[in-house]
């Protein structure tokens, strides 16, 4: 039906093609492909991405990291180094960085999103899209802005260069930006928040866990670098959800019936 709305909107006569045209924003919103960017179009639907799972998810990655930075890192590490490594995963990361905005341009997406918020908020149709643009945007953004303060801070190698150098991995202030993966928590920072808002998009969850084998896999980072990107992207995605969606959903559910007496 809505596809139909949209051809219609093409093909009208031309004294009212101006007023269709200026139709077409509000007609494609309802596109089903789109229609998840509308807020609280999530509920209900099984096998959602739910906050709680956010935060089991960020708890998970955050042990595991720990773990692995004591008994993990550096053997696998000297490992895929006593090998071959495959150019494949670099190649396949390399293409997933232009959907990303990784590639060419690496201010493509944060210029998106806030056209996308400043938009929504101005366009009094699109309004009630503001706050699933808000809430992408705030991760997305909120997560980058970690993620550069925990390279600079923690100073920590990446394997290539642990394993020329030797020494301890973290505290090389200015010449270490490993920890944690910078490609975990953009993928992760653009993924997770949008499977929040629209389940149907949940295939793409399958970009983040690739991404983190690459990254190892080429000695990019250790396996501690990747869970710690997840982490961090978890975590924000969690702690922002009641922030921009919660209140919008409590208060535009519908008021319950009055029990009969």
């Amino acid at each position: 039906m809505e596809v139909k709305r949209a051809r219609a909107a093409i093909h009208s006569s031309p004294s009212r093609l101006p007023q269709r045209v200026a139709e077409l924003p509000g007609i494609m919103w309802t596109l089903p492909c789109l229609r998840g960017l509308q807020w609280g179009s999530r509920g209900g639907m099984p096998g959602s991405v739910t906050r709680s799972h956010l935060l089991v998810l960020s708890a998970a990655s955050t042990l595991l990291a720990v773990l692995a930075g004591i008994f993990v890192d550096q053997p696998v590490a000297l490992w895929i180094a006593a090998h071959d490594q495959s150019a494949l995963w670099e190649r396949v990361v390399t293409i997933l960085e232009y959907p990303a905005g990784i590639t060419p341009w690496t201010w493509t997406i944060p210029i998106m999103l806030t056209g996308g918020v400043l938009a929504t908020l101005a366009v009094t149709r699109w309004r009630r899209y503001a706050r699933s643009w808000m809430y992408i945007a705030l991760v997305y953004l909120l997560t980058r802005n970690l993620m550069g303060w925990g390279k600079t801070l923690t100073g920590r190698y990446r394997p290539s260069q642990w394993i020329k150098l030797g020494g301890s991995t973290f505290g090389h202030l200015g010449d270490g930006v490993a920890f944690p993966s910078g490609h975990v928590t953009v993928f992760g920072g653009l993924v997770l928040p949008l499977v929040m808002i629209y389940p149907r998009l949940r295939p793409l969850l399958v970009v983040i866990p690739f991404v983190m084998i690459a990254r190892v896999a080429v000695l990019a980072h250790f396996v501690s670098d990747v869970l710690g990107g997840l982490s961090l992207t978890a975590f924000v995605a969690w702690a922002c959800a009641p922030l921009i969606i919660g209140p919008a959903s409590s208060a535009s559910a519908p008021a319950a019936a009055p029990a009969r007496r």
